[in-house]
């Protein structure tokens, strides 16, 4: 994301899926999920705040790890 934004990505308690972000891009904020179908869609599954996603069992994840998860994603579904 360019300077004017930021993502945030999460995942279960010890890094396994669901994989979900967080974008914000000039202020406004989407949730989303990477859903069976391989592609981002939106999602009300990630709490409001920081404190609240913790609470929810959700670990931060880094741009490497959320690729990893995606990449084991891909490669589960070309099977």
């Amino acid at each position: 994301m360019d300077a004017k934004g930021r993502v945030s990505y999460y995942a279960a308690d010890g890094g396994r899926a669901p994989l979900v972000r967080r974008r914000v891009v000039r202020g406004e904020r989407h949730d989303e999920l990477f859903g069976p179908d391989l592609r981002w869609e939106p999602t009300d599954r990630l709490p409001e705040t920081e404190e609240a996603v913790k609470a929810a069992g959700l670990v931060p994840l880094d741009e490497i790890a959320a690729a990893e998860l995606i990449g084991d994603a891909v490669g589960r579904a070309s099977r």
